[in-house]
């Protein structure tokens, strides 16, 4: 079994999922709280806890691995395994320097077309392509 918490908090306040046999817990969503990764890893003993970065328009593109939960924390991983180099890139699309602010860049295959009817949002989506 694998599960998908949305809402840790509420997971953990119900305490009424089977802790067994959950193999694997996700985070799809920005990175979890030192103890929101604790509790979960608590009450889920015997799964792994996997965070995952993406949107819908692109899918996943990174991945935090167990191993990794605690020492790189607000982290959203590394790039995902099919997808291009990730990059971080300023307000006119340039790639910013390491420890610089910038707006994260990934091609994914399974980024989406474009919007319907929007071809300038999809120009700016596209930015840097």
């Amino acid at each position: 079994m694998s599960g998908v918490l949305h809402d840790a908090a509420q997971v953990l306040k119900a305490r009424r999922y089977p802790r067994t046999t959950c193999a694997s817990c996700s985070s799809p969503s920005a990175p979890a709280r030192r103890d929101t990764k604790l509790a979960i890893m608590e009450q889920f003993k015997n799964s792994q806890l996997l965070e995952l970065y993406g949107s819908t328009e692109q899918g996943w593109a990174t991945l935090l691995r167990p191993a990794e939960q605690l020492s790189k924390l607000g982290s959203v991983g590394r790039e995902l395994s099919g997808c291009g180099r990730i990059k971080l890139l300023d307000e006119d699309g340039r790639e910013v320097r390491e420890g610089e602010v910038g707006e994260l860049y990934s091609r994914t295959p399974w980024c989406f077309e474009g919007y319907w009817n929007l071809p300038n949002k999809t120009a700016e989506a596209f930015r840097g392509a």
